[in-house]
Parts: structure tokens; sequence; C-alpha cells
């Protein structure tokens, strides 16, 4: 793979002595998905929410029990 010489510089000074670069980008891509799909499924799930339901279900919290100790 090749890097832009800007990027490449930036990833020479970041990788540490026993890093290789390979690792280093492995990592970052990874990482890179990993809030992609994060990113995703939050968009999806809230896509299926309901407003009205969430406020029920808040509006419900607490009846009933008595506030302890810290929650006043």
């Amino acid at each position: 793979m090749v890097l832009e010489t800007g990027v490449n510089g930036m990833v020479n000074r970041l990788v540490t002595f026993n890093t290789k670069h390979c690792q280093f980008i492995n990592v970052a891509v990874a990482e890179k998905l990993s809030a992609l799909r994060t990113e995703d499924y939050f968009r999806e799930r809230a896509a299926r929410g309901s407003v009205g339901r969430a406020r029920e279900i808040l509006g419900r919290a607490g009846k009933g029990v008595a506030a302890g100790v810290g929650d006043e």
C-alpha cells in the first residue's frame, strides 16, 4: 500500500520501534470501521425508536420508589 507523503511522514513519526507500519495501519482501519459500524447501529436503532414510548417509560421511572441516600 502506498500512502500519501504527508500521511506516511505522520505514520513514521507515530510508529514506535516495536510496531510495524502494517500493524499500525490495520489498527487504524479497524478503529475507523468500528466507528462507522457504531454510527450505523445508532442510526438504525433511532429509526426503530418512538419518542412517545420513551417519554412514557421515563415518566414511570422512580414512581413508588423512595429516594435513596444522595438522590435528594
